[in-house]
């Protein structure tokens, strides 16, 4: 278990019924006047900045230090998917892949012909067997963004149907 700012993550969960009876309690102790309502307005805080919000940045940033860095790579990550895969658009193959698959179809959109000389009509690298790991320039194609969203729906439809068919 990790602490977070003195409890234990994993143990601090509270019941539905717990949670119910600090509501009645609550209740009860705003109606006799024993307890002040200190949210919306009512708060003295209501509307004021924190007095030192480095304090609280620095005291998370210490905590991550601490305990959060180390407990969260790896194994220990809820992201974890086993390490199987490194990312195939994260490397220069890729990159090196776009520029030539761009200059080969004079930047524009294979599928409306668009040109994408403006920031608005920005032009994407689509991969046309959907493994994004094959990054030969025949499986490569110019697409604006709007037919490259179009394509990727259209595949999946197809997937859905092939899953459908298998079943």
């Amino acid at each position: 278990m990790i602490p977070l700012f003195g409890r234990d993550v994993m143990s601090y969960s509270i019941s539905i019924e717990t949670k119910e009876l600090m509501s009645k309690k609550a209740l009860e102790g705003y109606a006799s006047g024993k307890r002040k309502k200190l949210f919306g307005i009512d708060n003295p805080q209501f509307g004021k900045p924190h007095t030192n919000p480095e304090a609280i940045s620095k005291s998370v940033t210490l905590w991550w230090d601490d305990f959060g860095r180390e407990n969260f790579k790896g194994e220990n990550n809820p992201y974890w998917k086993g390490g199987l895969r490194n990312h195939g658009y994260d490397c220069d193959e890729y990159r090196q892949a776009c520029g030539r698959v761009r200059k080969r179809d004079n930047n524009t959109c294979q599928s409306c012909h668009q040109v994408g000389d403006k920031p608005k009509n920005r032009l994407e690298v689509h991969h046309k067997d959907g493994n994004e790991f094959n990054h030969s320039d025949s499986n490569l194609e110019t697409l604006c963004m709007k037919c490259h969203k179009r394509r990727h729906k259209i595949m999946r439809v197809k997937l859905i149907r092939l899953k459908s068919y298998a079943e």
